[in-house]
């Protein structure tokens, strides 16, 4: 299992969601539902990275800075590898977190507009992220997995896949070294324990 601060790879960031996982469940109890606790965190990490991103790039009427945009990458990411630990899914792996795709279809980006020049480099690709994430949210709400388990667990894999994808690609765009910002957060995680003073964690 690899060291949680050096990260270079999805199936890493993978092994380090499976200690994440055990560590919140021990330490608070968090073994109701967890996936849906996960896939909720998800949304909520990839809302407050557009947050982030908005200030820093002069879309808010706050600003903000690159390290908070970086911080919120890392965020989304390693949510992403702990839902998808905790929802029984595997992310595709076998790639390093700088210019993985996480796509089956290589030409998906060449059809999107996530590629084209911008003043704010990444803005749209920064908004798919919540898109997807918003996506997941809707995939496990619709009662699939009642109908056709397999296929449902599938779709929730191509899914946080997505997500993962579109956040490395995005944080190249915005210039974020994401398995360095992933190393950093994972840093603070494995270090600052699992409960904050009032007794919540996330």
């Amino acid at each position: 299992m690899p060291d949680p601060t050096t990260i270079r790879s999805v199936d890493d960031l993978t092994a380090v969601a499976a200690r994440i996982s055990d560590a919140l469940i021990a330490a608070a109890g968090l073994d109701s539902e967890p996936g849906l606790q996960q896939a909720m965190c998800l949304i909520e990490e990839a809302g407050e990275l557009v947050g982030a991103y908005r200030r820093w790039a002069g879309m808010a009427r706050r600003a903000g800075t690159f390290n908070d945009v970086a911080d919120e990458f890392a965020d989304v990411a390693i949510t992403t590898a702990v839902a998808a630990h905790d929802l029984g899914v595997v992310l595709n792996g076998g790639h390093d977190l700088i210019g993985f795709s996480g796509l089956d279809d290589p030409g998906w980006f060449a059809r999107t507009p996530l590629n084209k020049p911008s003043r704010r480099p990444g803005s749209t690709a920064v908004l798919a992220i919540a898109v997807r994430a918003a996506r997941l949210g809707d995939h496990l709400t619709s009662g699939s997995a009642y109908v056709d388990e397999d296929a449902h667990l599938a779709q929730t894999a191509v899914l946080l896949t997505q997500v993962l994808g579109i956040t490395t690609h995005a944080a190249w765009l915005v210039g974020v070294n994401l398995p360095a910002a992933i190393n950093t957060k994972l840093g603070v995680i494995f270090s600052r324990g699992w409960r904050d003073q009032d007794g919540a964690t996330s």
